[in-house]
């Protein structure tokens, strides 16, 4: 027991975001609850599906919009943590394993409970937007390319739109002797005979209370702080961004406010692998919706970096601003 204690308090702090209470366990709507709950509202599946569509889509329409791959992201560095042997970093030291890193998170038994909810969450999203038979792509969009931000796809060539007839190598169909498709998948009661209980369904219906985490209150900001810019190149493996706003409060004293958190799942070197290569820009959105419009008008923003070196890579850089 006393060796999962740190691992345990870890996951704790990340589902909750942060100042917890027994009757409110996410106060700031950052947790990854929260990220799992807002992704059910994602518009589309192009924005539902991946990072880079959801940001490209809150850049040109306003807003935040969560797309599953974000909390996705979060429950493996939650689980895992991100640091190489002899480095603690993270919300609780000591909290290391292998989740934290593309390359090893396999190895770790909890991955397949972790996708399996993963899938959960994707049918329960089909359920809500009445696609359980048909999942619509948007042609051009940031995101859907074989060789933009998302990364090439295994025998496919570069350049390439992607859809829902795309081959899913190495994948096999055994009743076609061909690579699956989306198409053949997207309906898990009917094409695949399998679902989740009327338990994990009914969870739709207890939405309302979810969402209200991260609702805009009135008189708050409806402004989002954008952070593009960032080379993952420059980072050996995993690594965090959180964003804080200073301010001087009513009371004239300073104050520094959390925004949130945005977990960068990658690999201990990117050089050897042709997804990232094609995948290194890190785009991140934090809502402003805990700030007044006064205090955002009065904010200083900063990005603190956790990741496995001491100091931050020679050549880090980024780029911010807000947006509606």
């Amino acid at each position: 027991m006393a060796a999962r204690a740190p691992l345990n308090k870890n996951i704790v702090a990340w589902l909750t975001g942060g100042d917890p209470t027994p009757k409110n366990p996410d106060p700031r709507g950052t947790g990854i609850h929260a990220m799992f709950a807002s992704c059910l509202d994602a518009p589309n599946y192009t924005v539902f599906s991946n990072t880079t569509s959801a940001a490209a889509w809150s850049n040109a329409n306003g807003g935040t919009f969560v797309p599953l791959e974000q909390p996705h992201n979060d429950i493996h560095l939650s689980v895992g943590g991100f640091d190489a042997p002899s480095f603690e970093t993270g919300q609780v030291a000591g909290a290391n394993g292998d989740m934290g890193e593309n390359n090893t998170a396999a190895l770790d038994p909890i991955f397949f409970f972790h996708h399996c909810n993963v899938d959960r969450m994707f049918w329960l999203w089909q359920k809500l937007h009445k696609k359980t038979d048909k999942l619509d792509v948007i042609a051009d969009f940031a995101g859907t390319s074989s060789s933009d931000s998302q990364g090439p796809t295994p025998g496919i060539s570069p350049g390439t739109a992607l859809d829902t007839t795309t081959p899913l190598n190495p994948f096999s169909n055994p009743a076609t002797n061909a690579p699956y498709t989306s198409d053949d998948v997207v309906n898990i009661e009917g094409q695949l005979g399998y679902t989740y209980g009327p338990g994990s369904l009914d969870a739709l219906a207890s939405l309302g209370s979810a969402r209200a985490l991260v609702a805009v209150k009135a008189g708050f900001s409806t402004k989002k702080l954008t952070v593009r810019g960032i080379d993952r190149a420059l980072f050996q493996g995993s690594f965090v961004l959180s964003a804080f706003a200073a301010f001087d409060g009513a009371d004239g004293k300073p104050t520094k406010r959390f925004l949130g958190h945005h977990s960068v799942l990658s690999r201990w070197s990117v050089i050897q692998c042709a997804n990232c290569r094609t995948h290194l820009e890190v785009i991140a959105h934090f809502p402003l919706s805990g700030l007044t419009d006064v205090e955002v008008s009065r904010a200083k923003f900063e990005l603190k970096v956790q990741h496995r070196g001491q100091t931050l890579p020679t050549g880090f850089a980024f780029d911010y601003s807000l947006t509606d």
